[in-house]
């Protein structure tokens, strides 16, 4: 947090000479494609294991085995303040999906088809991320005129859940941490205040402050402990727009234009 005050100050600090038309307020949404690095994650193996299989059978030795991660799509919204044509301050809300899968269990595990078994087959843990961070036009001339570099930071709160086959939830789990996040972007020209960035980011967040619960009623055995990574790779586009201040219909140029 003291980086991201200082990022803050800094960027006050700038020219004191630039205009007041060169700030304004602007929204920006976007989505991609997000690749995680750990796409084997034993703890959450161990997770499910102990919260589905051994609360009923104590004595098994079958173990889950989620598929391999995935990508997933996440959303993303910005509110900035452009305090010059080069620098700009924005609070961030990012939403990242994150799903696992395993194989559907046979009979043979312990079930029947009136009762099948309780491993877990699906567990979700999403992430809301609220934070902040600062971007930076890399040049004025030339491509890096369009070159964005932006570094941002946030609290990270994960809550989720299991499914057996049947969809039942076997246990609950929950985290928190801090992400930090770094992105390179372009800059590309739309339309009337309206400009496209297409990027590619790098996110690093280890959540070791978790919690787990079994919530059938039958048990409560212990959980293990365990850790989320949320450390990954991002591809995606977002568009910017200006909310604030208004410009009339034939003003001149358009604000976003230096």
């Amino acid at each position: 947090m003291r980086r991201l005050i200082l990022l803050a100050t800094v960027a006050l600090l700038l020219p004191a000479h630039a205009r007041a038309s060169d700030s304004f307020l602007w929204l920006s949404i976007g989505t991609g494609l997000t690749w995680y690095n750990e796409i084997d994650p034993d703890d959450l193996e161990r997770l499910a294991t102990a919260g589905s299989i051994l609360p009923t059978n104590p004595s098994s030795t079958r173990t889950i085995n989620f598929d391999d991660k995935g990508f997933e799509v996440p959303a993303l919204v910005q509110l900035g303040w452009r305090i010059t044509p080069d620098v700009n301050l924005w609070a961030m809300y990012q939403r990242l999906p994150y799903i696992l899968e395993a194989p559907t269990p046979g009979l043979d595990a312990g079930g029947t088809p009136s009762d099948p078994p309780d491993d877990t087959v699906l567990l979700r843990g999403p992430a809301n991320v609220f934070g902040g961070g600062m971007d930076f036009r890399l040049g004025r001339d030339g491509y890096f005129s369009s070159l964005i570099l932006s570094l941002g930071m946030g609290v990270i709160r994960v809550n989720g859940e299991d499914e057996d086959v049947l969809g039942i939830t076997n246990f609950e789990f929950s985290g928190n941490g801090l992400m930090y996040e770094g992105a390179i972007m372009f800059e590309v020209d739309f339309a009337r205040d309206l400009k496209f960035y297409p990027f590619l980011s790098f996110r690093y967040s280890d959540i070791t402050d978790t919690e787990a619960e079994y919530i059938r009623t039958a048990a409560t055995p212990s959980l293990p402990e365990f850790s989320m990574q949320y450390t990954g790779i991002t591809v995606g586009i977002s568009a910017r727009f200006k909310v604030w201040p208004f410009d009339p219909v034939d003003d001149e140029p358009s604000i976003f234009d230096q």
